[in-house]
């Protein structure tokens, strides 16, 4: 409740002076405070994870880019030596890598006067937290981690926010050999997981930030993005094995259908096929 101030509680001038610089010292701590608390309110984050970022033709990624990830999909398919050497992938055990545009919201504060002062709110990214639900919406075993992250994200400039690209391990290579080891056989549905992702980072002033959950929903399969033959006509060309895009290996074929991992030799039967080998 707003307090208010009579003049007859004042005994002279000096006192009433006296009165409103002390009112006013304590309307400037308590707008400090509020001023604060908006900046670190769930509602007003300093880091807002934007998408997916899909790569260019090219197999660029552009933080300036207004294209993202449709349907994002993950091939647990180890492949052999063999066929990675095809198609110029040198990583055997699949992870799902996703570059994520990360806005920030915190005002650049570089100032060349006096005094001169670096902009603080330059944010280094630090890692990422992951949550994997299945497709009723639990915490699939082992399905909280922290993961590798890297990327810079810019201050804001005015009303416009900062921009950086994040490459964050969504699934790393650890994460997918328990996929497909222990719990493909047992997502129900499709074999669609939901990586709630969070980023955290840190300004150059030492502060820690962390952006609210940006929800990913991810397709897993086991060898639908790999052709032996040349890729069909809307077929897109991947820029990550294993990942949102197909590839075209000569040699490649998908390994039998299986309901058990009794009907395979390998012992292993991962989303309905037999896996190539232990991952």
């Amino acid at each position: 409740m707003a307090r208010s101030v009579r003049l007859g509680a004042f005994s002279s001038v000096r006192d009433l002076a006296r009165g409103l610089s002390t009112i006013g010292a304590v309307a400037l701590a308590a707008a400090t405070l509020g001023a604060s608390a908006v900046g670190c309110a769930p509602g007003n984050p300093g880091l807002v994870v934007v998408n997916a970022v899909a790569p260019t033709d090219d197999c660029v990624w552009d933080p300036s880019a207004t294209l993202f990830v449709g349907e994002p999909t993950f091939d647990l398919d180890p492949l052999t030596p063999a066929i990675l050497s095809q198609i110029g992938a040198g990583e055997v055990r699949p992870a799902y890598i996703a570059q994520l545009l990360v806005l920030n919201n915190l005002i650049n504060r570089f100032n060349t006067g006096y005094p001169v002062m670096a902009d603080p709110n330059f944010v280094t990214i630090t890692g990422a937290e992951i949550e994997l639900l299945n497709n009723e919406g639990r915490r699939m075993p082992s399905g909280f981690y922290r993961t590798r992250a890297s990327g810079t994200v810019s201050s804001a400039l005015g009303d416009q926010p900062g921009r950086g690209l994040v490459r964050v391990d969504v699934i790393p290579g650890t994460v997918a050999e328990v996929l497909a080891n222990e719990f493909a056989g047992r997502l129900e549905g499709d074999g669609l997981v939901t990586a709630r992702v969070v980023v955290i980072g840190v300004t150059q002033g030492g502060t820690e930030l962390r952006t609210s959950p940006f929800v990913l929903p991810i397709q897993l399969c086991y060898g639908c993005l790999y052709n032996n033959a040349p890729l069909m006509v809307g077929e897109s060309p991947g820029c990550t094995p294993g990942q949102d895009g197909y590839y075209s290996a000569s040699g490649y074929a998908r390994t039998p259908a299986c309901v058990v991992s009794d009907d395979c030799a390998s012992g292993l039967c991962v989303l309905g096929h037999c896996a190539r080998d232990v991952l």
